[in-house]
């Protein structure tokens, strides 16, 4: 019984079959969408490699110019520490704050670093000024 209803509904069913040429030219659309989606993804992945080697290179920069510059900053902390601790009496000692001056060349190095890469990102995706279709 269950059987017989099923075949039923498979004999009833007869769906619109479209003409060979109709089918060729949505498979071609489809494939030429799908060829020109490719193409960008390639490109887009292109640009971002691109993009993290600039980054890399400007936050390795940045890194190298703050650890030349480091007996420089370890110094005016050093000042800062000392004038602190003896303009507000403190019983202990600010010896803790050694560590910020590398934290400040590590939060330098990976702020340009992140800043580079997005500004890489959108000068790079930027399409090129097309002057032929101005006239």
């Amino acid at each position: 019984m269950e059987e017989e209803r099923i075949k039923d509904l498979f004999k009833e069913y007869a769906p619109d079959l479209s003409s060979s040429m109709d089918f060729m030219q949505r498979l071609e659309r489809n494939l030429d969408a799908m060829e020109l989606i490719h193409r960008e993804n390639a490109a887009v992945m292109k640009r971002n490699r691109l993009a993290v080697r600039i980054a890399s290179c400007a936050g390795f920069l940045t890194g190298v110019i703050f650890t030349l510059l480091f007996p420089y900053i370890k110094s005016l902390i050093q000042s800062l520490s000392a004038s602190i601790q003896a303009s507000c009496n403190l019983p202990y000692s600010l010896d803790g704050l050694q560590v910020i001056p590398w934290l400040a060349v590590g939060a330098a190095s990976v702020f340009v670093a992140v800043n580079t890469y997005h500004l890489a990102t959108v000068l790079l995706s930027r399409k090129p000024y097309d002057q032929s279709s101005n006239g």
